[in-house]
């Protein structure tokens, strides 16, 4: 990964849902951690994608994050691998960037 940037990169954050909060280990630090990455992305307008594992069980993506991702797209999926997935796949195709983070 030589240089960030928006012809080339994206920012991809998996599956930091609700239901998550209470049995995955220092998730408040993790959602910190991201949150900066976030942020980070926004200055340089690298676009940023979010996957949900089955959001209508597991809750949407946490709001501390949701308050910094600007603009974002969506991805719903119900395989726990993403390249399981064949709509996370199309999704991410499209962008036709070398450099996922």
């Amino acid at each position: 990964m030589a240089d960030l940037s928006p012809g080339n990169s994206l920012l991809l954050v998996i599956d930091i849902q609700e239901k998550f909060r209470g049995v995955v280990r220092d998730f408040e630090g993790i959602i910190l951690k991201v949150s900066k990455l976030i942020r980070a992305f926004n200055i340089l307008k690298i676009p940023v994608l979010v996957t949900e594992q089955y959001p209508h069980g597991l809750g949407e993506t946490v709001k501390e994050l949701k308050e910094v991702l600007k603009e974002y797209k969506k991805i719903e999926k119900v395989s726990f691998d993403c390249f399981n997935d064949s709509k996370f796949v199309e999704s991410i195709v499209k962008y036709v960037k070398k450099d996922v983070v």
